[in-house]
């Protein structure tokens, strides 16, 4: 299981539309549906009562969303946190680097 399968059913469920997530994330409504279908089989349970009108989820699904939403914000939020760390590295080595041409210089 991946974490973009994750935010797939975040977002799903969200837009209350399968057709309305893929659009948002720039998917085909039926690669949208294979990944949903996939996430569903991973998991062994089914998540999402689909219809014309749209998704909701099952009984399954209103249990796992909470984790979902939990497990994809501690993501988001790592992800955060090693761009700025890289970030500052990098503006570190730079430094290091433009002080080391310098004194070489003089």
């Amino acid at each position: 299981m991946d974490t973009f399968k994750i935010r797939a059913a975040i977002v799903a469920k969200e837009a209350g539309s399968l057709k309305k997530a893929a659009e948002s994330l720039d998917y085909t409504p039926s690669a949208f549906s294979h990944i949903i279908s996939n996430l569903e089989s991973e998991l062994g349970v089914k998540i999402f009562d689909k219809s014309f009108k749209g998704v909701v989820l099952t009984p399954a699904g209103e249990k796992l969303y909470p984790y979902f939403v939990r497990f994809y914000d501690s993501y988001e939020r790592r992800n955060r946190l090693q761009t700025r760390e890289t970030a500052t590295k990098s503006k570190s080595a730079r430094f290091r680097a433009w002080r080391k041409a310098f004194f070489q210089t003089l």
